[in-house]
């Protein structure tokens, strides 16, 4: 049996400034299509200091073609960065062709990783409640990063007791478990005890009198699913909050209509 050459690979950790990563695009003649969203979120760990050195490697081939990186070094530009990078040089050019075909880390695996519990729910509501702080309700044009979802959690560490809140809740109040999480983060910071009766009330459908908001609230999520109706986050946030600030407000309602899709989605703030 012949022995395969051992390839001449070497590998070492450079510090990638936004004039290298300039010269090393230059480098560039195969790889994928851009994705904006990838680049954006890169460059904006990069320019908040979060950005780390993983072991993910910029990949060169022998003749010096760049075979795995360009996202990064798109970020490194855009944030005029300097970030330390690990880069492997000496490849086959053919190698390209199996990079990338593992199983990419989810946020969840991020979090669980950390032993974090109810790590799938818990990284689902932290990104949508990063997309509703933003303001960014109906677009999906950022892409947010395991560390800014991490950061996000440890900077509003209440989130975790509202994911373990809708944990115990998501049988019985038919919403998705992300709408579920961020209600109740949102509704918890202004009143802790209604925020628990409301969720309370929903779920057990109990102690629900004729104009009662909350009664309104549930015959519009049974009549969702019963029409099979496809609501976005967005709606069912804005179902939610209407119906707490009417409870709050200790108005009656007979129905609760479902806000019209048109620019923006009205989801006020609960008050």
């Amino acid at each position: 049996m012949t022995r395969s050459k051992t390839p001449a690979v070497s590998a070492e950790v450079e510090l990638v400034k936004p004039e290298l990563a300039e010269e090393w695009l230059g480098k560039n003649q195969t790889n994928r299509t851009v994705r904006e969203r990838v680049v954006a979120a890169y460059a904006r760990d990069m320019a908040a200091g979060h950005w780390r050195l993983s072991g993910e490697a910029v990949k060169f081939a022998a003749s010096g073609r760049l075979l795995d990186g360009q996202h990064r070094l798109q970020a490194v530009i855009r944030a005029q960065a300097q970030v330390w990078m690990l880069v492997v040089r000496g490849l086959a050019d053919d190698t390209q062709q199996v990079m990338d075909s593992g199983a990419a880390r989810s946020a969840g695996d991020a979090l669980r990783l950390i032993g974090e519990s109810n790590y799938a729910s818990l990284a689902a509501g932290a990104r949508f409640a990063l997309q509703i702080e933003s303001g960014n309700v109906t677009s999906h044009i950022d892409r947010v990063t395991h560390l800014e979802i991490i950061n996000f959690i440890e900077q509003n560490v209440d989130l975790k007791y509202a994911v373990d809140l809708a944990a115990s809740w998501r049988t019985t109040i038919d919403v998705p478990m992300s709408v579920l999480t961020v209600s109740i983060w949102k509704l918890y910071r202004v009143s802790p005890e209604e925020c628990l009766s409301f969720f309370t009330r929903l779920s057990n459908k109990n102690d629900l009198h004729p104009g009662s908001p909350i009664l309104a609230l549930l015959n519009r999520l049974i009549e969702v699913r019963r029409n099979n109706r496809r609501l976005e986050r967005p709606d069912y946030l804005s179902l939610i909050f209407r119906a707490w600030n009417v409870q709050r407000s200790a108005k009656s309602i007979s129905s609760l209509p479902i806000a019209v899709r048109g620019g923006s989605v009205d989801i006020p703030n609960p008050k």
